[in-house]
């Protein structure tokens, strides 16, 4: 039943995989397809532009609504925007291919170790359900075909940075494995490039394949999956 006072609620932390009402318009955001397909309440704690120091800020917002640890869902979307000021690291020279991945790895590293550190202080909070949102969808459009595609008449920002995304979605996918956290793994929609704006934001058209995701993953923390 929808809207059933007893069922888990889900707290949506994290940036604008989330939290992308200004990239809409009038459509339906994540949030409201989120709400739309659980049948308990669901919180936006996320902000745009949110980045991984700022999410035990939204945390401290989720527990001022309510938030129970043993009880309630978390989804957690971040790390794009952490990296959005490292795409110099690919125009750097290098001089072979493992000069290049070294270059990639000491740019990455900090942030995936503060990524790691922001899980470990989470499930130190007491949070028992955790669905960890992979990076969207940058490396899905290469998945695809359509990593040079010239977005908005204009190159993308991350054109290029597929090598990077690649080891970000891996991380992801790792962290929550080691720490028991579900995956609302992004690369498995069946995104296309009309979903993405400005370069790499979730469009109208997104918005309902990503909820699918994180609440099918939400539901397996539950234990709600038929």
């Amino acid at each position: 039943m929808k809207n059933n006072e007893h069922a888990p609620k889900v707290f949506l932390l994290g940036d604008s995989i989330i939290d992308n009402a200004r990239y809409v318009g009038t459509m339906p955001t994540v949030t409201d397809e989120v709400k739309k397909r659980w049948p308990g309440e669901v919180v936006l704690c996320a902000e745009d532009g949110g980045v991984i120091r700022r999410v035990m800020f939204q945390y401290d917002h989720a527990v001022a609504n309510g938030f129970r640890p043993d009880v309630d869902v978390i989804a957690l979307s971040v790390m794009g925007n952490d990296l959005m000021g490292y795409t110099q690291v690919l125009r750097a020279p290098v001089n072979n291919v493992t000069e290049a991945l070294g270059a990639i790895y000491q740019t990455v590293a900090p942030i995936f170790v503060a990524y790691t550190q922001l899980v470990k202080d989470l499930r130190a909070k007491g949070v028992r359900h955790l669905v960890l949102t992979t990076i969207y969808p940058v490396y899905s459009m290469d998945r695809i075909g359509h990593q040079n595609e010239i977005i908005l008449g204009k190159p993308s920002a991350w054109i290029g940075m597929t090598p990077i995304l690649g080891l970000v979605h891996r991380h992801i996918v790792d962290t929550a494995h080691a720490t028991g956290a579900q995956v609302a793994d992004l690369f498995s929609g069946d995104f296309a490039p009309a979903d993405i704006v400005l370069d790499i934001e979730p469009g109208p058209s997104a918005s309902p394949k990503v909820a699918s995701i994180i609440v099918d993953a939400a539901k397996r923390c539950v234990g709600m999956m038929n």
